[in-house]
């Protein structure tokens, strides 16, 4: 990737292999991997060609919501979190440190529902 100013809030980066689509991801040793619950990421993937080793991320402080995947239900207007395998997730109640990436806008039912959220750009830790 070259150095620039990239002023869209999207930005093109080398991947391991192809990623799904509204996952959140993290970088990682110079690409981009699927962001685990112990990690707000940097975003979530926009466009992940099948044939080209680099994938669009949507930067979480780019204007504008973001679809994002939910683990479970989502009410709309709840704070999400980071969950496992690029997910999100409403606040757990088990004790531990989660990544608050921002406000639900709809509903998700179930595990694998897209939901759309308005990111909060410096996801922040929280202690439960």
């Amino acid at each position: 990737m070259s150095m620039g100013y990239k002023d869209l809030g999207y930005v093109t980066l080398p991947v391991a292999e192809r990623l799904t689509e509204n996952l959140r991801v993290k970088h990682d040793s110079g690409v981009c991997v699927v962001a685990g619950a112990d990690t707000a990421g940097i975003g979530t993937v926009f466009d992940s060609p099948f044939d080209d080793p680099r994938a669009t991320i949507a930067l979480y402080n780019k204007p504008g919501t973001q679809i994002m995947i939910a683990s479970a239900a989502i009410n709309a207007g709840a704070d999400v979190y980071a969950a496992a395998e690029g997910k999100v997730s409403m606040l757990p109640t088990d004790a531990g440190t989660y990544y608050k990436v921002g406000v639900a806008l709809t509903v998700a039912k179930a595990d694998g529902d897209g939901v759309e959220v308005a990111p909060n750009g410096a996801c922040l830790p929280v202690t439960v």
